[in-house]
């Protein structure tokens, strides 16, 4: 039979003696109070009254009996598997960008830069040719120049590196005289501008060598005579005024129609006679052109 648990059985035991006491409280019979006799019992023979328990008996705790303890559990064998250190990527370094590909520079030659070339001699011939023609041209004018002065100190001269002469502008300063034919050895001449003088004679036909004039300008003189075919040569010619000389005459000669640059043309205020030659229609260049007007 299995035992009943400590505490219902202190349980039952105190319920017990409860129920005992007061049976012996309330007696059998009548008591010796009840009729009122004192009925002096020796205390040796008196049994002693039941200890009346008043107050539940603490339980004395039986002894725990312990619960069986379950076999500790042989604890699963940990499976110490360490978990990985984690360990630190190599560092991959970042991979260099492969070099572009630039093309490779096309070599370039270094092409040697030629010397400059060193000015050439003064062409002592050539000035001395200009100085002359210019010492003649003034002394037709009636004045004299020192022949040692520098040709581009001369009034009106401008040379080039050189020395040669490349232009003579002398307009507006009264000179008279005729035109010397030595000014057509001034082979570098570029610029002739005699006008606005009381120049007079013929024009010289040594004029129709200058090959470098781009200006001729004789215009507002005295002059006389035919116009020289010759300057007609004047390939490079752009410029041609010969108007207001009051004295040329002739015909208008058909060699300027040869003048390919001629840009202007004033024969105007002359004594020209005859027809405009047609060869003038030639001039694709031309801009102006004032002639076989007569005073």
């Amino acid at each position: 039979m299995p035992k009943p648990p400590p505490k219902l059985f202190l349980s039952i035991c105190a319920l017990t003696l409860i129920l005992l006491a007061a049976i012996t409280a309330c007696g059998g019979g009548d008591s010796p109070e009840a009729t009122g006799e004192a009925t002096a019992t020796p205390a040796a023979d008196r049994p002693a009254p039941a200890t009346q328990a008043t107050a539940s008996p603490t339980p004395t705790t039986a002894p725990a009996t312990p619960s069986p303890t379950p076999a500790p559990r042989a604890a699963p064998a940990t499976q110490t598997t360490a978990s990985p250190t984690p360990t630190s990527a190599p560092a991959t370094a970042s991979p260099t960008p492969a070099p572009r590909a630039t093309a490779a520079p096309t070599p370039t030659l270094a092409v040697p830069t030629p010397p400059t070339p060193p000015s050439p001699p003064l062409d002592k011939t050539s000035a001395r040719t200009d100085r002359e023609a210019l010492m003649a041209f003034w002394e037709a004018m009636g004045q004299t120049l020192e022949s040692d002065q520098p040709l581009g100190e001369w009034p009106g001269v401008t040379t080039d590196s050189n020395g040669r002469v490349t232009k003579l502008i002398l307009s507006r300063n009264g000179l008279s005289g005729e035109i010397p034919p030595e000014l057509g050895n001034l082979a570098s001449l570029k610029v002739l501008n005699l006008s606005s003088n009381e120049l007079s004679g013929e024009i010289p036909p040594e004029l129709g060598n200058l090959a470098n004039l781009e200006v001729l300008w004789l215009n507002s003189n005295g002059l006389s005579g035919e116009i020289p075919p010759e300057l007609g040569n004047l390939a490079n010619l752009k410029e041609l005024n010969l108007g207001n000389n009051r004295q040329l005459s002739g015909e208008v000669p058909p060699e300027l129609g040869n003048l390919a640059n001629l840009k202007e043309l004033n024969l105007s205020y002359n004594q020209l006679s005859g027809e405009i030659p047609p060869e003038l229609g030639n001039l694709a260049n031309l801009n102006g052109c004032f002639s076989a007007r007569t005073s």
